[in-house]
């Protein structure tokens, strides 16, 4: 029956020689494999067409593999992320290296932090608003790496701030 491992001993006697074979039934396993693979791709395409920047960093702070999206701002390939640490990618100015040092520590440590804000430097040198999740990710029951998601809200934080400006050129008028 399908799943079960079939020991079946054959045997013949064909001019005084036997031929002994064991047959065993494989399909589940096909299944499966089939059912892993079709998991590898989803979880590919999910991570690629995701518009924020998506990294997986290790505990020691090692890129295990980044999206497009990721690539594009910094101005270097998915390949040449692999591998880099993400302290070494030059897209923290000092104060917010140690700003997310300190917040990826703290996920680490499995605390559950609330989504932050700071400022990153893009592949132009520019600065780009960042709003940040860091997602622990336990195997074994132990954390061994962070899922970083990043969202680009510059243009919303740019839009806030002239809506700020105009209300407080309106305050000073209205005085």
């Amino acid at each position: 029956t399908s799943g079960e491992t079939l020991n079946m001993l054959l045997s013949a006697n064909l001019t005084g020689n036997i031929i002994s074979g064991m047959l065993m039934d494989i399909t589940q396993r096909k299944f499966t494999e089939k059912a892993l693979k079709d998991n590898e791709e989803k979880y590919r395409t999910l991570f690629e067409a995701n518009p924020n920047h998506t990294i997986l960093v290790s505990s020691d702070g090692v890129i295990l593999d980044a999206n497009s999206s990721a690539a594009r701002f910094s101005g270097l390939s998915t390949d040449e992320l692999i591998g880099k640490n993400f302290s070494d990618l030059g897209i923290f100015s000092e104060d917010n290296l140690s700003f997310a040092g300190e917040k990826f520590s703290r996920a680490l440590e499995g605390e559950t932090l609330k989504p932050f804000q700071y400022r990153l430097i893009n592949k132009n040198g520019e600065y780009s608003w960042i709003e940040t999740q860091l997602v622990p990710i336990k195997k074994d029951g132990m954390i061994n790496s962070i899922l970083i998601i990043d969202t680009d809200i510059t243009d919303r934080k740019n839009a806030t701030d002239r809506l700020k400006s105009s209300l407080n050129e309106k305050k000073i008028l209205i005085k």
